[in-house]
């Protein structure tokens, strides 16, 4: 059976060039892409089901029409903000 270090690896220490390769400075303090759209998920999931809780399902509700606008809005909102700071970045570089 393969011996367990520390962590839970098995094997042996990390290659050298691995250890070395610093994170780049850009992304050292910020979420990427991926953990930000995760993040939407979980945001447009839980207003759909607030809308869903609060109308009790009653599609007639007049606050069950804002149960796909808001998220949409929301998504598109965070897309030109994004934009408009890697604009930012590229005119002040």
């Amino acid at each position: 059976m393969p011996r367990r270090e520390a962590g839970g690896r098995v094997g042996g220490a990390m290659p050298p060039e691995v250890k070395a390769r610093p994170m780049s400075s850009r992304f050292r303090n910020t979420l990427t892409r991926e953990v930000w759209s995760k993040i939407g998920y979980g945001v447009s999931a839980a207003w759909m089901m607030g809308v869903l809780f609060y109308t009790k399902g009653d599609t007639s509700h007049s606050f069950f029409q804002y149960i796909f606008i808001v998220p949409l809005t929301g998504w598109l909102a965070v897309l030109a903000l994004g934009a408009a700071i890697k604009w930012l970045r590229r005119r002040s570089d």
